[in-house]
């Protein structure tokens, strides 16, 4: 919508007849400069700097006038003077406008005509981005044929991790039946008072927060949501892809990668599930699922080499 010249006119033309939209409540996954102090100084020759404020503050992040030792980051343009100076004088760090743009682009905001595009990206953050969950699960051409950015989500995830497509698509049937803000039921009290979640597991791939911590640690990946699909399997190509060096693992091994993506590489060493029917029913499952869709995915190529979502 907002790629069209013609609807952003009317959306220019609705604001300046005071036409306003209502506040948003956002998830804190989709404000990932929250506790960020930033600094905006001298002139930005794309964008302008309401823009760019209105920007970092829909991402979380507080804009402040002045540089001080809390201060996140500083976007320096052409004419920056003491803030600058400042800023290299505390060892802050420093974005020109083009870095700034590029970073918004990594974080999921849109620049177009040198304007952010705040209506959209609004609804964006507030949906969390989220596609539907699959009407069949259990078919990997649905899936697909339903939610064609997956496919190429799941085309990335296969080259940098060398993720099997059917083996990541299977993952997140196991873990979260593609729901993109699913979490772990709570416990409760007495049988029926609700109580606290059994983990901080969260989003497609049900990523703990401390494993998560590692991913955007060890990717530099600073902008990632669990419960964004593309980010999600990801994470799981990251994971497995350690659990192959680690481990010593095949990376298409359904069964014993799932073994170790649900106790941890370190429950895996010990041999714990070993003694568990539960889990490693779950990693059959898995597996299950992981053979179920590699024979689908053969025949929906065979069947589909002229559709787009199929390379």
């Amino acid at each position: 919508y907002v790629r069209n010249a013609d609807n952003l006119r009317v959306l220019d033309a609705l604001v300046a007849g005071g036409v306003s939209w209502p506040a948003i409540q956002r998830d804190e996954a989709a404000q990932p400069l929250a506790g960020q102090t930033w600094v905006l100084t001298g002139t930005l020759e794309i964008m302008s700097r309401n823009d760019a404020k209105a920007a970092l503050q829909l991402l979380g992040a507080k804009v402040a006038g002045s540089v001080s030792a809390k201060t996140s980051i500083v976007v320096a343009g052409p004419g920056a003077g003491s803030k600058l100076a400042k800023a290299t004088a505390l060892d802050i760090k420093v974005m020109n406008e083009q870095q700034f743009l590029a970073f918004l682009q990594e974080a999921g905001v849109e620049v177009l005509m040198g304007k952010v595009q705040l209506a959209m990206l609004a609804v964006l953050l507030a949906s969390g981005s989220a596609n539907a969950a699959p009407k069949d699960p259990n078919n990997i051409c649905t899936i697909l044929a339903q939610n064609k950015g997956w496919y190429t989500a799941a085309v990335k995830a296969s080259q940098r991790w060398e993720l099997p497509m059917h083996i990541g698509l299977a993952f997140i049937h196991r873990e979260s039946s593609f729901v993109a803000k699913a979490k772990p039921p709570r416990k409760k009290v007495l049988g029926i008072v609700p109580w606290r979640r059994s983990s901080s597991a969260y989003g497609y791939a049900q990523a703990t927060d401390e494993a998560w911590k590692d991913y955007k640690k060890d990717t530099g990946r600073r902008f990632v949501q669990r419960d964004d699909f593309a980010d999600a399997l990801d994470f799981i190509g990251w994971y497995n892809d350690r659990s192959h060096k680690r481990l010593k693992l095949r990376k298409n091994d359904a069964y014993r990668l799932y073994l170790a993506y649900y106790n941890g590489h370190t429950g895996y060493r010990k041999g714990e599930w070993r003694k568990s029917k539960t889990i490693k029913g779950y990693a059959k499952k898995a597996a299950s699922q992981a053979s179920v869709y590699k024979k689908q995915l053969r025949k929906c190529r065979a069947k589909s080499k002229k559709r787009s979502w199929f390379g």
